[in-house]
């Protein structure tokens, strides 16, 4: 995964602020100065999301409100990481995945750049449109479910079909259930598949949303 979409997406988590990998991805990956702080900062101010870049050294960074991102060279290279804890003698933070890192402040002086982000999460902090953006997902899974259903049906009726094949009103009935539910299953696939291919689209949204 990309650090930048990587280091902004564990922020988010860990300040409990709503949001979709998809829109991280497309803000941070379409901007102009990826990969950069900046990249991150705006896509930050999407999410209505206060924040504060400083070049500080270690005792102002005890001081910072936790988490953080702070930028490290890795390989002569910048790299965010996302800081979760500050002692006197060692820093926690997570890697690109979002394994929790244990480093003495002996070993990470050395890489740390000395720049800071610090943020502040509002309660008007969340993604745009992020219950819209849930709800489909919600009922993508109800969706994907109720495939699944479909298509025990078909081989339910499948059996069935083969044990009363001898009686025509009864095969004729099976046959058209088990039609019906051909359709709707395909209608189901249809469905997924456009989603898939198109999820932010608006007349998609709104099929998913019941016309909401």
């Amino acid at each position: 995964m990309d650090n930048c979409v990587s280091v902004t997406k564990q922020l988010l988590d860990l300040i409990h602020v709503k949001n979709t990998s998809a829109f991280i991805n497309d803000c941070i990956l379409s901007h102009p100065d990826h990969p950069s702080l900046l990249a991150i900062t705006d896509t930050l101010d999407k999410y209505a999301i206060h924040h504060l870049a400083v070049k500080i050294d270690f005792e102002k960074l005890q001081e910072i409100p936790l988490p953080c991102i702070v930028q490290v060279n890795l390989n002569r290279n910048p790299y965010f990481v996302v800081l979760n804890s500050v002692s006197k003698n060692e820093v926690r933070y997570f890697d690109d995945k979002n394994k929790l890192i244990v480093q003495s402040k002996q070993n990470f002086m050395p890489a740390w750049s000395g720049i800071c982000l610090a943020v502040e999460a509002t309660p008007d902090s969340k993604e745009p449109h992020i219950e819209k953006k849930l709800a489909v997902k919600r009922t993508l899974k109800i969706l994907k479910a109720s495939l699944v259903v479909l298509v025990m049906g078909w081989i339910l009726l499948g059996f069935i079909n083969s044990e009363v094949a001898g009686s025509n009103s009864s095969y004729i009935a099976f046959s058209i259930v088990y039609t019906i539910l051909k359709l709707i299953g395909l209608s189901v696939g249809i469905a997924l598949l456009w989603f898939e291919v198109d999820r932010y689209n608006p007349v998609l949204q709104n099929f998913c949303n019941g016309g909401v």
